[in-house]
């Protein structure tokens, strides 16, 4: 079920943007390995396991992503930017499977919210 544009974390003015990421390699650099997909392909995930997640609160830290994206999934890496422009805070989530991932984007994009977030 999306919840697109509803769920907000205390403080925040608007919901988090929550996209697949474009490069699903190591911090969103590079595609996966022909090894990489191979395995996933043989387990039947081949999708994007991924996720960016823009809009976020300067003083969001990778444990407050992981606790909220871990209610979707296992997440099996967190990494938030850090000196960013005031407002422009955002990072990565990548899950253990690609439906995990799928599952997080269409029920949080534009719809969390962190404390401190002014938009979505």
């Amino acid at each position: 079920e999306s919840t697109d544009r509803i769920l907000m974390f205390p403080g925040s003015e608007k919901p988090c943007e929550v996209v697949m990421a474009k490069n699903q390699g190591m911090f969103g650099q590079q595609s996966a390995t022909s090894d990489e997909h191979s395995a996933m392909v043989q387990a039947g995930d081949a999708g994007p396991r991924k996720i960016h997640v823009g809009s976020l609160p300067d003083s969001i830290t990778e444990w407050q992503l992981r606790q909220e994206f871990s209610r979707f999934g296992t997440v099996t890496d967190v990494m938030v930017k850090t000196g960013c422009e005031p407002g422009r805070q955002w990072g990565f989530v990548t899950f253990q499977r690609s439906a995990e991932a799928q599952v997080a984007k269409e029920s949080t994009d534009r719809i969390l919210m962190f404390p401190g977030s002014e938009k979505p």
